[in-house]
């Protein structure tokens, strides 16, 4: 079947995206600016138009179809390159306006990219930008599918590459009142004496990894995604926890920080598509970022 401008349209294309990422009809009309209706019938001119169904309700939201993720992939790919369109003419023209669209996990979005997000707001303060905060996996998978541009994670998938941006320990912590016996510079073996809460943060692989090269299981007594969570729990004497030095805050009363024997190093990454031409505001972004490390 032949698929005309008049059938199909960007417009359309961003329903598609904006239904699928706001998880419903009603989320995406209110982030459009579009009534439920208009949506519905977006989509099922879409539907029509292709001959496929490109989304199924479940309980808690709306998902794309097995069809319609293939769609949603060409979608976003399809979104992107007009917004480059737009960008690459803007900045022709001597004009500093796009879009910008990042992905990190809680530690580089604290840590690393404070200082470049403010030195490119100065510079650019007509690119608008967005973060997503989520694990390794999520900033991972958001990079690979296009959902941002530039993601900050110690993951990478195969048509990513990445660059070295930041390093840390991975580090233990335990408490202060409750696991005196622990030694000053534990090994991985005298850690897995103790019952362990995992952070379902995003490290969770990376810590198994640890515990694998030491031969070593975790007795996992909790497995808590909210950081100030874990530290309260590990505070409390309920476990032991291993983090990335970048994850801590800087108060700590009540715990013991205690460096790994021997080191285990975190390396933190900003990904990129590989052989991907990014838009001007993405390597204004990357100039910026590179200029404010030490």
């Amino acid at each position: 079947m032949r698929i005309s401008r008049t059938n199909l349209t960007l417009a359309h294309l961003r329903v598609l995206v904006a239904i699928v990422d706001e998880g419903g009809f009603t989320a995406a009309a209110k982030h459009l600016g579009l009534t439920q209706s208009g949506v519905s019938q977006a989509i099922q001119t879409m539907e029509d138009a292709l001959g496929a169904v490109l989304l199924v309700r479940r309980r808690e939201r709306v998902e794309p179809t097995e069809i319609g993720g293939r769609v949603l992939v060409d979608a976003r790919a399809a979104l992107r390159s007009v917004e480059r369109i737009h960008e690459n003419c803007a900045s022709w023209a001597g004009l500093d306006r796009g879009t910008l669209r990042l992905g990190s996990v809680a530690s580089a979005a604290a840590h690393v990219l404070p200082e470049a997000l403010r030195l490119f707001r100065t510079r650019y303060p007509n690119i608008a930008v967005t973060l997503l905060e989520g694990s390794d996996p999520e900033v991972r998978d958001w990079t690979a599918g296009d959902i941002v541009d530039v993601g900050f994670t110690a993951e990478l998938a195969p048509d990513l590459e990445g660059e070295v941006i930041a390093e840390d320990d991975f580090l233990v912590v335990a408490s202060s009142r409750h696991h005196r016996a622990l030694a000053p510079t534990p090994s991985m073996r005298e850690v897995s004496a103790h019952p362990f809460i995992m952070s379902a943060a995003g490290c969770e692989p990376a810590i198994r990894v640890l515990f694998a090269g030491a031969a070593r299981e975790p007795t996992v007594a909790f497995k808590v995604r909210d950081m100030t969570a874990l530290l309260e729990m590990v505070r409390q004497g309920l476990g032991v926890t291993i983090v990335p030095a970048l994850s801590l805050p800087k108060e700590r009363p009540g715990l013991r920080i205690l460096e790994l024997k021997p080191r285990q190093r975190r390396k933190l990454l900003m990904a990129t598509k590989r052989q991907s031409l990014p838009s001007p505001a993405v390597r204004a972004f990357i100039a910026t970022l590179r200029s404010s490390r030490p």
